[in-house]
């Protein structure tokens, strides 16, 4: 029982920590690129 709680918050972070890395380049792309009307 121990095992699978270790391994569902080891799936959890990781997918935390990839939403994150996610967020963060899409965010770089939408401040770099210039609106021109």
């Amino acid at each position: 029982m121990q095992e699978l709680e270790e391994l569902r918050c080891h799936a959890y972070e990781s997918s935390k920590l990839y939403k994150e890395k996610v967020k963060s380049y899409h965010d770089k792309r939408i401040v770099n690129k210039e609106f021109k009307p």
